[in-house]
């Protein structure tokens, strides 16, 4: 059987999958997989389909991404999101980590303060998750 992976990030991304999930899931053909980050997952839970985050994945919330992700909630966590702190530490810090990998701690920190979240492209966290889930 054929695996899909259906990445989503906010509630747009997730509206436009959620269809794509449901059809995949009632017609059998392929396994699919729906990874819901930030609030994406509220989408997912108001239509009764299963999702994955972050924190569903060995190894993606290792000390360093901790660290991070502790610091990084303490910004930009806010309780009223539905998101809990332990989701968005796990989110934030993995994709802190990731960005300090590829530019270096000091330089991570200056492109989040001058561009925020949208420096985050947390490559070397999907490579994990993609190993983990092989889809097709």
């Amino acid at each position: 059987m054929k695996k899909v992976l259906l990445v989503c990030y906010g509630a747009g991304h997730a509206n436009l999958l959620a269809p794509v999930h449901q059809r995949l899931l009632n017609e059998g053909h392929v396994k699919a997989t729906a990874l819901a980050l930030s609030v994406a997952k509220h989408t997912f839970l108001k239509r009764s389909l299963p999702y994955k985050t972050i924190r569903d994945y060995d190894g993606i919330l290792d000390a360093e991404a901790e660290r991070y992700g502790q610091r990084l909630a303490d910004r930009w966590h806010v309780e009223s999101s539905g998101i809990t702190r332990e989701e968005s530490v796990a989110y934030l810090g993995a994709s802190m980590r990731d960005l300090a990998h590829e530019l270096g701690e000091a330089e991570a920190w200056r492109r989040l303060e001058t561009c925020g979240r949208q420096a985050f492209l947390p490559l070397r966290t999907m490579d994990r998750i993609i190993a983990a889930e092989q889809p097709d």
